[in-house]
C-alpha cells in the first residue's frame, strides 16, 4: 500500500498527503530488497473515509496508515472474489492524531 498522492514505488515523486507515518520521501533498504507482488494506491480522503467508519461502526480509534492498509485489502479483496482471505494489520492508533484535522467535526 502507497499514498495515491506520493506513489514512491510506483516511480512517482513524493508529494502532499494525509497518511502519516508512509511515503516520507524516502524508500527504506529493506523495502528495495524486497519481492512486491502488487502495489495498492490509497488516497489520503478515502484512508480518512475508512478510520471514521471503523470509529463510529467498530469503535476502533486507529491512524491513518491503518485505514489505508485496511483500503488496501478491501481492494484487494474484492479482486480475488468471496473465497480469498486477505489479512492486514491496524498499525497505529488515533491519539496521537487528536489535534489533527482528522478529528475535526463534520457533516454526514
Amino acid at each position: 500500500m502507497e499514498p495515491d498522492e506520493a506513489a514512491m514505488l510506483s516511480g512517482e515523486m513524493p508529494c502532499c498527503h494525509a497518511i502519516e507515518g508512509i511515503a516520507g520521501g524516502y524508500i527504506p533498504p529493506l523495502v528495495l530488497q524486497a519481492s512486491i507482488d502488487q502495489k495498492e494506491r490509497v488516497s489520503s480522503a478515502d484512508a480518512i473515509a475508512i478510520i471514521k467508519r471503523l470509529c463510529r461502526e467498530f469503535g476502533l480509534l486507529v491512524g491513518t496508515s491503518s485505514g489505508a492498509n485496511l483500503c488496501a485489502a478491501i481492494k484487494i479483496a474484492r479482486q480475488l472474489g468471496p473465497s480469498a482471505k486477505v489479512v492486514t494489520i491496524l498499525c497505529d492508533r488515533a491519539e496521537r492524531y487528536y489535534s489533527t484535522s482528522l478529528f475535526e467535526p463534520t457533516i454526514d
